[in-house]
């Protein structure tokens, strides 16, 4: 899904921004740590490794499943961050919010968002990715040029767009309520140029 959006948000030469409220570590070691305990990917990633094998090439899958496979040979799983920071062109940008100090620190070292840092067009940032995305709207409201009356205005600029994506780990009470006030805050604030995707 996140890779049919990210092409979508790609067909329109304008750039966008990519926001994630819960951006995580940015990439996963399968064998390792809290992945290798849940095992997830046995119902994921791991069947489409296994198809890909059985139909002796990755031409048997649809060609967004072949992406994420060939991101996922070497046993590291790319999460929705990174996933994301390969597929933006050169005019686009990352916004990365992660609340935890140690996924915080991981995120800004997982290539290629780091490189993006690098070039200033990714910003990670340790905090409530909730409040950042509001404080990214009022940062773009400011920004804009206030209107005088009774003077002839030039055509507005279209706002820049963004894709965001908001998936909270569910694990502190109230994300459900939190995702459907965001949505509705966006909404009013920056449609038709945001698209929300909650999961």
């Amino acid at each position: 899904m996140l890779l049919l959006l990210l092409q979508r948000m790609g067909d329109k030469e304008s750039p966008f921004t990519y926001v994630e409220t819960h951006a995580g570590a940015g990439s996963y070691d399968l064998l390792e740590g809290q992945a290798a305990k849940l095992n997830e990917q046995a119902d994921g990633i791991e069947l489409l490794l296994n198809f890909a094998d059985r139909a002796g090439g990755l031409d048997a899958l649809p060609v967004h499943a072949q992406t994420l496979v060939e991101m996922s040979r070497d046993q590291t799983y790319p999460g929705s961050p990174k996933i994301a920071a390969e597929q933006l062109r050169p005019q686009d940008s990352l916004l990365l919010c992660e609340l935890a100090p140690e996924p915080h620190a991981q995120l800004c070292g997982c290539a290629p968002i780091d490189a993006l840092i690098a070039e200033g067009r990714a910003r990670v940032l340790c905090a409530d990715g909730y409040k950042a995305v509001r404080l990214r709207d009022r940062e773009e409201d400011a920004a804009s040029p206030p209107q005088k009356r009774r003077q002839k205005q030039p055509k507005p600029q279209a706002r820049p767009r963004a894709l965001v994506l908001i998936d909270p780990p569910y694990q502190m009470g109230g994300d459900t309520e939190r995702i459907v006030q965001q949505r509705a805050e966006s909404a009013v604030s920056v449609a038709p140029q945001l698209s929300a995707l909650a999961s």
